[in-house]
């Protein structure tokens, strides 16, 4: 229950003054029986009902004329704190509305859960749905999340397959239910098909959870559906590549022959070959198709990235062609500085450092990333790199950049001169002047 509606209902209680009546419908002892007249706010037929009842006829208090607000209605923005005396009022309500004092409205049943729910009693909240039969898939999620949170598993399931059954599309609850209950989320998928609810990220999401618990061949078989359904599934291909890594090349190279999407399918079959450590295999697969004459320029900007993982060597290689020094870009600048890391992890810097320098040098914006990498590795080469950019871009950056590589390498003067020139090209920039500034201060221009 929201703070907001709690908050309404206890000045409904206590500002019409109905406390005195709250407290003898939940008082369990006998009272002498009493005419009950209900009384409308705002009719005056009623002020007339009460006189013929033999009741005394009271007018109700002007301010409660007017018609309030539904408690469910208020903004949950404006919550106040709970009082203390919460849990007992809420204790107390539900015992007066099991008795049928309180009638059976909806919005009360959820006010009286989502009290328990505050209160972090989520075994009363199921208790109480579970006793009015509630229609609330919602209800009963909250309660169940309260459940989890409590670390109580089992009835958090309970509580989530109650409101599958009443919501066999609640997309939350399922995602749950894979998680807590993959062999029943199994049973539920055929009429979770029909009605196309589930979700196809659920789907994969089962499959993966069969795998982790061992459940092999309920995995296998239902990263199958997903595939007959999506091809092109990049979840469910991955789990039957780690499966069944025959059975997915097998799939893979049938479609190749039928020449169904060669290009996504040449770089799915890749990555499969790489995983099974076959990556001079995966790359000759991949310069195939990037060196047909029919290969698009969405071709080639897809398969060089995985290039790069099936065999750095030969990802050099295609890259010196595709990828020239004369040429910016910023995908080969990517490229290049990721050609680089993949040497420097397999132990060949002097790899890593060409492949960085290019990435500087096709660089059409600010390659800081890689020329922290060589600032690191091999500082010396620095200076010469920069200049040589300069030379091919006069821009802002390119000189900024090499006066941070001039002062590095104690080149003072140098460096004040090409913050200088940095700083006229674009006087927008106010790293340079900064830089300048701090000198003039006797400040390190790098900190």
């Amino acid at each position: 229950m929201s703070r907001s509606a709690l908050a309404a209902l206890a000045a409904l209680v206590i500002g019409f003054g109905f406390g005195w009546l709250f407290a003898r419908l939940v008082d369990g002892g006998e009272r002498p029986a009493r005419a009950v007249v209900t009384v409308e706010p705002s009719s005056e037929a009623s002020v007339e009902a009460q006189a013929k009842a033999g009741a005394p006829a009271r007018r109700p208090p002007a301010s409660a004329q007017q018609r309030r607000p539904r408690p469910s209605s208020v903004a949950r923005s404006a919550e106040p704190e709970l009082e203390s005396g919460s849990s007992e009022l809420f204790g107390s309500l539900e015992a007066a509305w099991r008795a049928g004092r309180l009638g059976n409205d909806e919005a009360l049943l959820a006010w009286i859960v989502r009290g328990h729910l505050e209160a972090h009693d989520p075994r009363a909240a199921f208790a109480l749905l579970e006793r009015q039969a509630a229609r609330s898939a919602a209800l009963y999620r909250e309660t169940a999340a309260e459940f989890l949170a409590q670390g109580d598993r089992v009835r958090a399931l309970a509580s989530f397959l109650r409101a599958l059954d009443l919501d066999p599309g609640d997309r939350e609850a399922l995602h749950a239910l894979v998680r807590l209950a993959p062999d029943e989320a199994l049973t539920r998928l055929p009429a979770l098909a029909q009605a196309d609810v589930f979700g196809r990220k659920a789907w994969a999401d089962l499959a993966n959870e069969l795998a982790r618990q061992g459940q092999t061949q309920e995995a296998l078989g239902l990263a199958n559906q997903i595939l007959a359904a999506d091809p092109n599934d990049d979840s469910a291909l991955a789990l039957l590549g780690k499966l069944d890594p025959q059975g997915a090349e097998a799939l893979l190279r049938a479609r190749l022959a039928a020449g169904e999407d060669d290009v996504r399918t040449t770089g799915q079959l890749a990555n499969l070959l790489e995983r099974e450590a076959r990556g001079p295999e995966a790359a000759r697969l991949i310069v195939d198709v990037l060196e047909r004459s029919s290969a698009t320029e969405a071709d080639v900007g897809l398969l060089p990235w995985s290039l790069i993982g099936a065999s750095v060597t030969d990802a050099h290689d295609w890259f010196l062609e595709a990828y020239p020094l004369d040429q910016v870009d910023p995908a080969g600048m990517q490229l290049w500085g990721l050609t680089g890391d993949a040497f420097l992890e397999a132990g060949d810097l002097e790899g890593a450092l060409d492949a960085w320098e290019r990435a500087v040098l096709v660089a059409p914006s600010d390659p800081s990333e890689w020329i922290a990498s060589l600032r690191e590795h091999a500082p010396e080469r620095l200076v010469g790199l920069l200049e040589r950019r300069v030379r091919a871009q006069a821009d802002a950056e390119s000189r900024g950049l090499l006066g941070d590589a001039l002062w590095n390498a104690q080149r003072q003067r140098e460096a004040l001169e090409a913050w200088s020139s940095a700083r006229r090209l674009d006087p927008e920039d106010g790293r340079w002047q900064e830089r300048l500034d701090a000198v003039a201060a006797g400040r390190s221009p790098l900190e």
